[in-house]
């Protein structure tokens, strides 16, 4: 008998011993997988602003030398220019998607992954992003002029080979998009009109429902955000003056328009919330955690201190919607609205692209004029109302037939569901 619970006392201590050795090791992973996401999404970020920053000093040599009257012409480029950067910076951004977000999850539809080929993809996948995000360095225009003076012609040839095989990155990811996440994806919806149109109706009225939770969000941060840049007036009208002048630009000109429109809302969302947010989660970081830091990351992006304040709030309630439904589609929707409706409010002029409004420019005044008190009071009140949208948003995907509470719940751990 003595002998027995000796030996039952081992295995427990063997076991505990395994399992405390295995806790580490999940701990240590972990850890390395967080740092690893946080180095490359700060490293892309770092070389974003840059690239940035580039741009607007090479946009002030042009125009220095010019007269005022045609000056007008050169700052209406800025628009062609902010896209041309959208557009350097989105074939790793697409690439990166369908390589870690869509092929898994298609996958993960379909097949079963074991431990081993999840692993080997995953090493082949960050391979293959890194060799992107070389040949998205490669193809910046000061640092291929750096390394053509000084390199031989070797090197020189794959610099130029690199700039003409990433811009294509976009397209070719789109593609492949297309053939292994779009159509395999759609066959499957319609499989199950077929097969279950009780439930595909209802996945139907919850992608409506969720639109329409997503646009009644955006027109609330549009007038969150305009009453927070009355608060911040109060503290820095330069940060104000900054963000009004920009967003006149993007009422007047149609190329900063299409910008902000367009590139921005789908470029930004799969950049922050598809490939960073998510990936911080996959790797184990806490979902507070993760949206700081995503939300941080997005304000720093903005590159002032008006936008930051209130991109900082936006990517807040952006990533809470993407942590409850996993899909950046009703984030690009979010982004829209806010950038498009913006855009409405500073319509005052007769020569802006939509002309001279009315209603939401009125508005738009009255916020942003109010002093700090009853802005603070009206920022509190539309916050207020999103949140209780929020909360809506998230009993609409808790209470979904093919979403349990604790799928919901798991849904930026597992990756099950992706724009």
């Amino acid at each position: 008998m003595n002998m027995e619970n000796h030996d039952k006392k081992n295995k427990f201590r063997e076991s505990a011993a395994t399992a405390y050795g295995g806790g580490k090791m999940r701990i240590l992973k972990k850890i390395l997988m967080i740092a690893a996401v946080l180095l490359l999404g700060a490293g892309w970020l770092y070389f974003a602003c840059r690239k940035w920053d580039s741009a607007r000093l090479f946009r002030q040599n042009i125009s220095a030398g010019y007269i005022d009257r045609i000056f007008s012409l050169f700052t209406a480029k800025q628009g062609v220019a902010s896209g041309r950067i959208y557009l350097d910076l989105a074939p790793l951004l697409f690439f990166a998607f369908w390589l870690t977000v869509l092929v898994p999850d298609t996958a993960g539809r379909f097949v079963k992954w074991t431990g081993t080929i999840r692993l080997i993809y995953r090493i082949a996948s960050a391979v293959l992003v890194l060799f992107a995000a070389l040949l998205m360095i490669l193809s910046a225009s000061t640092l291929h002029t750096l390394l053509f003076k000084r390199t031989g012609k070797g090197l020189t040839r794959f610099i130029s080979w690199a700039k003409g095989v990433y811009p294509a990155l976009s397209p070719v990811s789109a593609v492949l998009a297309a053939a292994t996440w779009l159509l395999p994806c759609a066959g499957k919806v319609l499989a199950e009109w077929f097969h279950e149109p009780k439930r595909a109706g209802s996945e139907l009225a919850r992608t409506g429902i969720s639109a329409g939770i997503c646009i009644m969000i955006g027109l609330l941060v549009t007038a969150a955000s305009a009453s927070m840049m009355a608060v911040l007036n109060s503290f820095s009208k330069s940060a104000v003056q900054y963000v009004d002048r920009f967003c006149r630009n993007d009422a007047f000109y149609i190329g900063m328009c299409i910008v902000s429109v367009i590139f921005a809302p789908i470029i930004e969302e799969v950049a922050f919330r598809g490939l960073i947010q998510r990936h911080l989660r996959k790797a184990g970081m806490p979902y507070i955690a993760a949206l700081l830091i995503t939300a941080v990351f997005f304000g720093v992006w903005h590159r002032n201190l008006g936008q930051f304040v209130y991109t900082v709030m936006f990517a807040l309630i952006v990533g809470t919607v993407y942590e409850y439904c996993g899909r950046i589609r009703y984030t690009v929707l979010i982004h829209f609205c806010l950038n498009f409706v913006t855009i409405l409010a500073y319509s005052d002029n007769s020569s802006d692209i939509f002309g001279k409004l009315k209603t939401l420019p009125a508005v738009r005044k009255t916020l942003m004029n109010m002093k700090s008190v009853p802005a603070g009071f009206c920022f509190a009140a539309f916050i207020g109302a999103v949140v209780l949208l929020l909360i809506l948003f998230a009993k609409v995907w808790r209470k979904s037939p093919g979403l349990s509470p604790k799928t919901a719940r798991k849904t930026a751990e597992t990756g099950n569901k992706t724009g």
